[in-house]
């Protein structure tokens, strides 16, 4: 058997979900065509969108960009209300819904000192990421505001929009702690 090299393209897109979603199509597609005119070019295994759910309501590009990304195949991880929730989930199991985004960072500031919203954490989350994960699948799957409405069956994205707060960052953590020769 041959084992592909494994590549990981991270673009830090930031913005409307729906700018997210379609910079990845465009880097998809480029990719696709550097990849059918060249012998050491692959295309793209798996295409991920990691974006926010934040307030749907102000958040009009949210329905269209996760609509777009399924009907392209792309994966998706999503937070909400932001990527902060991911984060908070290092440090604990949380089911408590945050009002906003700016919520959800206070709460980051009483885990890490001096939390700012660009502040790179890996580094001080990086040994609770097995945490973090368990905490995010049992708040799938045991969220108190989890209904028959929000069946456990239902796509993980659906019940992300709808769960407040919830993520499905860990599906990408995850996929990636899976193809490392140096997991977490």
């Amino acid at each position: 058997m041959k084992l592909k090299p494994l590549e990981v393209v991270v673009v830090g897109q930031g913005g409307a979900a729906i700018t997210v979603v379609e910079k990845a199509l465009e880097l998809q597609t480029k990719r696709d065509k550097e990849a059918k005119d060249s012998l050491n070019i692959a295309a793209f295994d798996e295409v991920w969108c990691v974006f926010d759910v934040e307030n749907l309501s102000q958040n009009p590009s949210y329905h269209s960009a996760v609509n777009k990304a399924q009907d392209n195949k792309l994966e998706l991880a999503l937070c909400n209300p932001c990527i902060e929730f991911w984060f908070l989930l290092h440090f604990g199991y949380n089911t408590q819904p945050f009002g906003n985004c700016k919520e959800a960072k206070v709460k980051m500031k009483t885990c890490i000192s001096g939390y700012q919203e660009s502040m790179p954490v890996f580094e001080k989350i990086r040994d609770k990421t097995n945490d973090a994960i368990e905490n995010a699948e049992r708040m799938l799957e045991k969220h108190p505001n989890l209904t028959e409405e929000i069946a456990l069956e239902e796509f993980p994205h659906n019940r992300v929009k709808k769960l407040n707060p919830s993520t499905t960052v860990h599906l990408l953590v995850k996929k990636l702690m899976s193809m490392s020769s140096n997991p977490l």
